[in-house]
């Protein structure tokens, strides 16, 4: 998770940031600070600084995510004028898949903040040294 978080977040940036996308203008793909807030959390996540907090951001992140930017319920959307019925299905059928994505990997981060890191992490290493 924290190698897809990292992998995301740097590509996407880089790709939002430098104005290349492959993506119509207004696509939700375009979001920045989604992104950039995981980006900032993904360090603290790979070493296991503060899981839970850093759990609990990442989850909250891509929930808001999920809800403000991958709005598959509304088709008349502005994102979502195209002429073609079928064009705007797929489209729709995109962003819901973006979005129950997001709230899957949200599900994994919570359930991650209840159990731990684990033993080979940064909150363990302080543990011990108390």
């Amino acid at each position: 998770v924290a190698c897809l978080f990292m992998y995301v977040g740097v590509s996407e940036v880089t790709r939002i940031v430098s104005g290349k996308t492959p993506y119509m203008k207004g696509d939700a793909h375009d979001t920045l600070w989604p992104k950039v807030i995981e980006l900032i959390f993904v360090l603290p996540f790979i070493l296991g600084f503060r899981t839970k907090g850093v759990c609990q951001v990442l989850a909250c992140t891509l929930l808001l995510e999920s809800l403000i930017v991958w709005t598959f319920w509304k088709s008349s959307g502005t994102l979502v004028r195209v002429h073609n019925w079928q064009q705007e299905l797929r489209i729709l059928s995109h962003m819901r898949e973006h979005f129950c994505t997001n709230a899957a990997v949200a599900g994994g981060l919570l359930l991650l903040r209840e159990h731990g890191g684990g033993k080979f992490t940064l909150d363990e290493y302080m543990k011990k040294q108390d």
